[in-house]
């Protein structure tokens, strides 16, 4: 009895269920109902396994504790991320306000302010997304053409060093939220043209076709490639291959699809990367709980 005690301690410790508490007379007791008992060893085990308990729920508190510090790092980095781009043309536009005042060109100083006011906005918004970060956008989803957002980045997000291919099959619309999708697709085509940046030009291959009740979006480059020992990795939101990348791209890519009930992955192809986003047609996306 007092060996199957011991074995049944031992399975409880797997499964992260606490263990009974000490019978009267301690655990070196009478061996019976309720009682704990046996040779003296098995006092002596009980009390290791008792100790072994306190050290692993120490540890899964720590373990908490830790997760809660990168959950912290993450959103650091991600506000990193989305800001950098603003603070660029808002920096040369107060240069050249001040420039433009100095000199008493109001033209120039009004399209100068013009620019400030506009990446500004820029900043409020990203500030206000950070604040419902896990959450989707506030308000009812929406019916969304696939193919008319992505021909929409397309044209505004390529250099004229990139060209793009768009093939569609007629795809239905979808059920989701416009702005959290827009990023999503902005983020994969934006990856696209930096990983062709090194080699002058390239071109972007982006297609979508229903299968089955999922609509399949992929978007293919012939650049480099992303090697096969990284692909896991990518959506890890402190790993990135890039030297001046945060990471947090493709993680924040990859939450905003599965909150719409999709997935997103990397595909191995012969050249260059090829990334597919899969979401269901028709399903209204699911409301998110507070934590």
């Amino acid at each position: 009895r007092p060996l199957n005690e011991v074995v049944d301690w031992a399975n409880r410790l797997a499964r992260e269920e606490p263990l009974p508490e000490p019978s009267p007379g301690g655990e070196g007791g009478e061996s019976g109902e309720g009682r704990e008992g046996g040779a003296r060893e098995f006092g002596a085990l009980r009390t290791a396994f008792r100790h072994m308990a306190e050290r692993l729920e120490e540890g899964r508190r720590q373990a908490v504790e830790a997760e809660r510090l990168r959950a912290w790092t993450r959103m650091a980095r991600g506000v990193a991320h989305e800001i950098k781009n603003p603070l660029t043309p808002l920096s040369f536009a107060i240069r050249g306000a001040r420039e433009a005042s100095a000199r008493g060109d109001t033209t120039l100083l009004e399209e100068n302010l013009a620019i400030i006011a506009e990446e500004a906005s820029r900043l409020d918004e990203i500030a206000r997304s950070f604040a419902q970060l896990g959450r989707l956008p506030e308000g009812p989803p929406s019916e969304i053409d696939l193919e008319e957002l992505l021909g929409s980045l397309l044209a505004s997000d390529l250099p004229r060093s990139v060209t793009a291919d768009l093939k569609s099959e007629g795809v239905p619309l979808i059920t989701g939220h416009l702005t959290a999708l827009t990023r999503v697709f902005r983020n994969l085509i934006g990856n696209a043209v930096e990983a062709l940046s090194d080699q002058g030009e390239g071109r972007i291959e982006v297609s979508l076709a229903a299968v089955g009740n999922r609509v399949e979006v992929s978007i293919a480059d012939d650049g480099p490639g992303i090697p096969a020992e990284h692909r896991d990795r990518i959506w890890e939101a402190d790993f990135t291959t890039r030297s001046r990348g945060t990471g947090i791209g493709l993680a924040l890519v990859r939450s905003a699809v599965r909150a719409h009930g999709g997935e997103v992955e990397v595909r191995a192809r012969d050249e260059g990367a090829l990334f597919v986003v899969t979401l269901p047609i028709g399903k209204k996306v699911a409301d998110e709980e507070d934590d």
